[in-house]
């Protein structure tokens, strides 16, 4: 299995979001289908169904495809993904990223 390529590295396209940050609803909602589509392919890569990967992370199928739809999901759900596809806590960043709160180091 290949690593994928997720974001840029931090700083890489600090531009991009412009002063506002992600408050506009419009990136904001932009960025959390990017990062669902991000989580289906990880899990598409890693051979597993919405289901596998709900019960591994201790959520429903309905939650994992929420979250790859570009829905809501709680950091904790990220952090638990992150674990379970060994991306050393990318997808809570990002989460972070999208809510403006200050990212932890993993």
């Amino acid at each position: 299995m290949t690593r994928l390529e997720l974001w840029p590295q931090p700083g890489a396209d600090a531009g991009a979001l412009g002063g506002d940050g992600v408050n506009g609803t419009g990136r904001a909602r932009e960025m959390r289908r990017e990062l669902g589509r991000r989580l289906r392919g990880l899990r598409e890569a890693a051979g597993l169904s919405q289901q596998q990967v709900a019960k591994r992370v201790g959520y429903t199928r309905s939650a994992v495809s929420n979250a790859e739809a570009g829905g809501y999901a709680r950091r904790r759900f990220w952090e638990m993904c992150d674990e379970l596809f060994g991306t050393g806590g990318v997808l809570a960043c990002r989460y972070d990223e999208i809510h403006q709160r200050p990212a932890s180091r993993v």
